[in-house]
Formats: C-alpha cells, sequence, structure tokens
C-alpha cells in the first residue's frame, strides 16, 4: 500500500483494476460427490410413469454409463430449479429393459448422455441446450421460450448482462491498462514517485478497506510522508495521473499536517457540536433541530465543507435560530456510524425532536445550510441513474424480453452492429433480459420492450461512429421495427 518514497499513488480493487427411488418423494438426497441433489433415480416403468403422472415439468437423463459427467452438472441443477420443475436420471448400463421399452438408443450417438424433456404426462423436445449449470435452469423455468439470447451464437460480440454489478462493471473505463501505463512513465521520469495497487477484496486486505473507507472501485488516494494526505482528484488517464504526480494537488489546498493529526474538533473554535458515541443519543434527544455532518479527516468533499459548516454554526447562534449543527469523525466513531448507516463522507442527517427526519446533504455552503436550518424541508429527490452514463465511452444497451416480438427481430441487427464493432475498444453492445433482470431495467427507467439506450463519453468527437450505431439499431427504411422506445444519451 505504501512505500518508501516520498510520493506514491494508489489504486484500489483492481484485479491489477446442493425409503426407496420408488416412492419419487421430493426429499433430496446425497450424490456421489456428496452434495445435496434432488435428482429422481428412476428404475423401472412404473416409476417412470408415476413421474409423468404427477409431475408436469420434468427433464429425464438417460445415460449409457452408470458415471457419467453430466450427473453432478444435474444434481446441482435439480437445487436451482426445486419447485419449478424435476429432473430424473435412468442409468441405462443397468436399466437396459426400460430404456429399450422407452426407445432409447444410443447407437451413432455422439454422447453418453440424452436429455428428454416431458411436459404434462407428454414427451416435449430433446435438450439440446448448452450442458451448463445455467442454461439447465434457464431451460426447467421456461421449457416452452425462445432459446436464450446469451446462448446464439451470432450474438458472441454481445455483452450479456446478468444483474446490476456485471451492469456497473461494464460501465467503469478499463483503468488497468491505463494504470500501467502511467506507472511505467513515473518509473522513468519522476524521481521519489511510485504507483502502487492493491485488491482490498481479498480478506487479508479488509482493514485497509475499513481503514480508508473504501466503499466505491476504483478508488485512488494520494500518500506522502508516510501518510495518506488525500483522494486523487483527477481524470482516470495515464496523461492526467503522470501530470500529478509532477505537481501533487487536491481540488483545494492541503490541510496543514497539524490539521489532520489533531482532527478538526481538537482545532474547531466554532459553535459546532463535536458528537462521539457516548454524547450523541442524548444531544440528539434534547435538540428540537440539529444537522448532522458525518465525516472522514482524510475526505476531500469533507475539508472543503468544514469552513463553511463552521461559519454557518456562527450564523445560526449569532442570529438566535432555533437549531444547531453537529459533526462526527466517523474514522474514530466506526460503530456510531455504522449504526446510522453512514456509508459515505461526507453524510448529512437532520434530526428533529430527536428522530431522523431525512439526509440533508444537498446543503454543503455557508448560505444553503443557513437557509437549510431556518426552514428544514427534505431535498428533492436524485436525478435519475441514467443521468450519470454520459462520462462513459460509447456504449448501447438493449433492454428485452424473451417473447417481446420486436425484440426478436432486433436481435439480430444487435449483434451485427456488435460484430462491426468488436474491433473498437470504445464502443460496447450490451443486452438485457427484463424478465430475469427487474431490478436493472427499473433503475433505467425500462418502461417497455425493446428500450435501446446509448451513453458517449463527453469531449470525443465520434459522430460517424455514433451515426453508424443509430443507423443500424433505429429505424431503417424498411420499416422493419416498429413501436418499440429508443432513449439516447449521446
Amino acid at each position: 500500500m505504501m512505500t518508501q518514497q516520498r510520493r506514491g499513488l494508489s489504486i484500489h480493487s483492481l484485479p491489477f483494476c446442493l425409503s426407496l427411488f420408488l416412492f419419487l418423494t421430493l426429499s433430496p438426497t446425497t450424490s456421489s460427490s456428496g452434495k445435496i441433489s434432488y435428482v429422481e433415480s428412476i428404475t423401472d416403468h412404473k416409476a417412470f410413469k408415476k413421474l409423468l403422472r404427477t409431475k408436469n415439468n420434468v427433464l429425464i437423463h438417460f445415460s449409457s454409463e452408470k458415471e457419467n459427467s453430466v450427473n453432478d452438472l444435474l444434481d446441482r441443477s435439480s437445487v436451482g430449479i426445486k419447485g419449478i420443475g424435476t429432473i430424473g436420471s435412468v442409468d441405462c448400463s443397468a436399466h437396459g429393459k426400460l430404456c429399450k421399452k422407452l426407445k432409447i438408443s444410443f447407437d451413432g450417438a455422439e454422447s453418453s448422455s440424452i436429455l428428454k424433456h416431458y411436459q404434462n404426462g407428454k414427451y416435449h423436445l430433446d435438450y439440446n441446450r448448452s450442458l451448463k449449470l445455467e442454461s439447465l435452469v434457464y431451460f426447467i423455468k421456461d421449457p416452452t421460450g425462445d432459446i436464450p439470447w446469451h446462448e446464439d451464437p451470432h450474438a458472441y460480440h454481445v455483452h450479456h448482462l446478468t444483474d446490476p454489478s456485471s451492469l456497473k462493471s461494464l460501465l467503469k473505463v478499463r483503468l488497468k491498462p491505463i494504470y500501467q501505463k502511467a506507472a511505467e512513465t513515473v518509473m522513468t521520469d519522476i524521481q521519489g514517485a511510485a504507483m502502487a495497487a492493491m485488491d482490498v477484496n481479498r480478506p487479508e486486505n479488509a482493514p485497509i478497506r475499513k481503514k480508508f473507507n473504501i466503499t466505491a472501485f476504483p478508488t485512488i488516494l494520494y500518500f506522502e510522508g508516510n501518510e495518506m494526505r488525500y483522494q486523487y482528484p483527477g481524470e482516470n488517464d495515464a496523461d492526467s495521473f503522470v501530470n500529478f504526480l509532477k505537481n501533487p494537488s487536491p481540488e483545494d489546498e492541503i490541510i496543514p499536517k497539524k490539521a489532520i493529526q489533531l482532527g478538526w474538533k481538537d482545532e474547531d473554535t466554532s459553535t459546532v457540536v463535536h458528537l462521539d458515541n457516548g454524547s450523541f443519543d442524548e444531544v440528539i434527544s434534547k435538540e428540537t433541530s440539529i444537522n448532522v455532518m458525518f465525516y472522514a479527516p482524510w475526505c476531500g468533499h469533507c475539508k472543503k465543507m468544514k469552513p463553511h459548516f463552521s461559519a454557518a454554526a456562527n450564523r445560526l447562534h449569532d442570529e438566535g435560530v432555533d437549531g444547531k449543527l453537529g459533526a462526527v469523525d466517523c474514522t474514530s466513531e466506526d460503530a456510531l456510524c455504522k449504526r446510522l448507516g453512514v456509508k459515505g463522507y461526507p453524510t448529512v442527517k437532520y434530526f428533529k425532536n430527536g428522530k431522523f427526519e431525512f439526509d440533508s446533504g444537498h446543503a454543503r455552503e455557508e448560505k444553503t445550510i443557513v437557509e437549510f436550518m431556518k426552514n428544514p424541508n427534505e431535498p428533492p429527490p436524485p436525478p435519475p441513474p441514467e443521468k450519470k452514463m454520459v462520462r462513459r465511452n460509447l456504449r448501447s444497451f438493449m433492454f428485452y424480453a424473451p417473447w417481446c416480438g420486436h425484440c426478436k427481430k432486433a436481435k439480430s441487427e444487435f449483434g451485427s452492429a456488435a460484430e462491426l464493432f468488436r474491433d473498437n475498444p470504445r464502443t460496447e453492445f450490451a443486452a438485457i433480459d427484463c424478465i430475469d433482470e427487474k431490478t436493472i431495467c427499473s433503475d433505467y427507467n425500462v418502461s417497455g420492450q425493446l428500450s435501446i439506450k446509448a451513453a458517449a463519453a463527453p469531449g470525443r468527437s465520434k459522430k460517424k461512429e455514433r451515426r453508424k450505431v443509430i443507423e443500424l439499431l433505429e429505424v431503417g427504411a424498411d420499416q422493419r421495427w416498429t413501436g418499440f422506445s429508443s432513449r439516447w444519451i449521446l
């Protein structure tokens, strides 16, 4: 984390960046590998018929070998589809009479496994999708639906996102190669400076993550003289990293080391009430109106806000306003801040008559803080998440539903567009299934399928590239697509 040199730059979290089976009970069994399994073992025709009579969504694995590589996959899949469908297993090497009666033949077969699906007591189809856990579970959940888009070989160049974290990961700038490039320059051109990296997701690095309150990735901190000074304030590109290390400076002036060592409460002469775990509840219960700032000494935004907060506290006192300002250092009052749900700095919370009312971090300057305390009303909600996407490279997101007719027509064109830009590292295409990923689609205000959204980095004059994407995705001259929502943030 630290170096012995005078100057250093550190970035965090870069990977740099599961009775007899004839009774067909639903009780879990233990597979040969020792894992929980809900796979039903079928040994005769009577058991087979009973299974189809009592279950309406059944996938049966016929195997020509007792020990089959698919068995473990089916064991794991059975846990994921419990209550939705049933997986059965027939060992044809031991129960050849049953397999012959069911006309199961491995002559000419490329595999020792045959999977057949039965719906409402009747044969439906042979399973022909990928032998992967995700694919099997997806099929059992919707056996009559189309093949998932992410299994379509023509959609190879589309990023298929499966959860909110995968969407956030795609939106983040791919920082690792940029950081490495800058580190090479710093090593040769800037004496006494170094760039370091640490993966704070590793359990052994948890104390570092906690100490510096690292809640987002990547986080870049600047160290000088064997201590952390402030968070890196610049852009995430090689030139900015190098220029910063040539002349390190935060957005505002660096607070003297004495202030950092003593702490705000030790040198503050204003009427701000500095609170800790022992005094917090008592003070809050007595005050009719108090606005509390939760901070960390190293936080750049906190440093900028502190003088405004102190000045506002003095004004409230001088003007006789019925309200006070309080402050809590979360690096020394970690338990208190966790109890109050503080996850980032600065966090400002307003309390009235001893009870928490709402977060009030919108007011950060002396004037706005005073105005708020004179008339404390809850601030408006933050803007929708999609407005934050504009600081990224050009990326297109297709929100779809497997049953949507317009989506089915659009998939091939969207895949073609992705293939066209496959060699362009600054252009990405991603697809999100809104049936499975309701949270993502709700976060980005997707109200209908299909919806196509795009984000582009500011300052990039890639008009031709953007035009190509729009021409490929918007309604063309042949009018093949109709009735879809297209929202572009360019």
